[in-house]
């Protein structure tokens, strides 16, 4: 009985686990959307700005480093990596006892 309850608790924080990459890479599409939406010209500008050799690859990169600067700037990487941090203590100890129970059933 208690190993089941153990198994259920390690598989729900893997699983939350793995949602923080996932998130961590949703978070940074809409920090990117926002941040486009912020600051960037209207588009009927941008046709203009293009023409004038800015690329789109460099265009690409100035919204990508925005997004990351928006990330850092509100510790939001730090709030995902405490929580990540905190989830593989919780996996440890439970993998922990588990093995304890099964040395205990032996």
């Amino acid at each position: 009985m208690i190993d089941e309850i153990l198994v259920e608790r390690l598989v729900g924080l893997l699983w939350r686990l793995r949602r923080v990459g996932l998130f961590e890479r949703e978070l940074m599409v809409w920090v990117n959307e926002r941040q486009s939406e912020a600051f960037d010209q209207p588009q009927h500008l941008l046709v203009l700005v293009w023409h004038d050799a800015v690329s789109a690859k460099h265009q690409a990169a100035s919204n990508l480093g925005r997004a990351l600067e928006e990330f850092f700037d509100k510790d939001l990487a730090l709030r995902l990596s405490r929580y990540q941090g905190h989830l593989a203590r919780q996996i440890h100890q439970v993998v922990s006892d588990l093995r304890r129970s099964a040395m205990n059933h032996k």
